[in-house]
């Protein structure tokens, strides 16, 4: 299928896994716990995949929401999106830390959701609608739980193609869905026996590649630096190291004010120290306080404060 933005191949075998993703979707309960992620630029097919699940299982059996919105319940109707669905698509994920995780696991749980309808006592539902989501980068989270990453199934989309006039969705005869349709059932059958996606990995794995395509500082710090008590590096010139890392991996671009506030999570501390200059004269700027860069500030970093 191609390289990923981050250096590694994505075989055949995924074709398998996609497969088994669409047929999971027919399901009217959950029993592999999971939310699914697709992760690439633009013009990578991510749309197309979704419109072909769309049309497989019906627009009547699909819900749409943001994630920030049904994980904070923030509007007191949005759950009615996964009552009675087969497939709930989410539109967005924010750039703000991912905190509400447990409600992301009782959705993706088969467990009981509240829900209500306007004008309706509210109730509670057993969902199973599976999410599925379409991002550049998967939002940093502060859980680190077995039970948060077990959950995620992420398939890179690392293609680029050419825009076409018309959907290619809109070219499949609908024989070709009836074939599908049968050839799902033993697919199905397969998942189910398994207990598993094929590409699922242990959780080790499924940690390691949420990370690496999260806007997290963690791999960025791991990589190219160390800590050391008395070392300091300049704001400004990490997050545009830091930036030019995100960018090299095709992923979102953070304001160094994001940045701040992720490095404070992460217990570093901003400080306005002074900076001598040339004959004695001094000036100040902020630092990122017990870090040292493993970099040449030149040819690695390329930048300038």
């Amino acid at each position: 299928m191609g390289y990923t933005s981050f250096g590694t191949y994505q075989d055949e075998s995924y074709v398998q896994t996609l497969y088994e993703i669409i047929s999971y979707c027919v399901l009217a309960h959950m029993p592999i716990h999971r939310i699914f992620c697709l992760v690439g630029e633009g013009a990578n097919g991510k749309s197309s995949f979704l419109r072909l699940i769309e049309k497989f299982v019906g627009n009547e059996n699909v819900g749409s929401s943001k994630l920030s919105v049904l994980l904070r319940g923030s509007q007191r109707f949005e759950t009615t999106q996964l009552y009675r669905k087969l497939v709930v698509l989410i539109g967005e994920v924010s750039k703000e830390t991912l905190k509400e995780t447990d409600e992301l696991k009782r959705i993706t749980g088969d467990d009981l959701v509240r829900i209500e309808f306007k004008n309706k006592d509210p109730f509670k539902f057993r969902s199973y609608a599976k999410p599925i989501s379409a991002v550049n980068a998967m939002p940093p989270t502060p859980d680190k739980t077995v039970g948060f990453y077990r959950r995620w199934l992420i398939i890179d989309f690392p293609n680029t193609f050419e825009e076409k006039e018309k959907e290619i969705t809109l070219t499949i005869p609908d024989y070709e869905f009836n074939n599908f349709a049968r050839k799902s059932v033993n697919v199905l059958k397969g998942l189910l026996k398994e207990g598993k996606f094929t590409n699922d990995g242990d959780t080790k794995e499924k940690e390691k590649r949420y990370e690496t395509r999260s806007t997290s500082l963690k791999e960025f710090i791991k990589e190219y630096c160390e800590e050391e008590s008395d070392s300091k590096i300049p704001f400004k010139l990490f997050c545009n190291k830091f930036n030019s890392y995100l960018k090299e991996r095709k992923l979102v671009a953070q304001s160094n004010k994001e940045i701040s506030k992720n490095l404070k999570n992460l217990k570093y501390e901003i400080k306005t120290v002074s900076k001598k200059l040339n004959e004695g004269n001094y000036t100040t700027e902020q630092s990122v306080l017990g870090l040292k860069g493993e970099f040449d500030t030149e040819n690695v970093w390329n930048n300038t404060i």
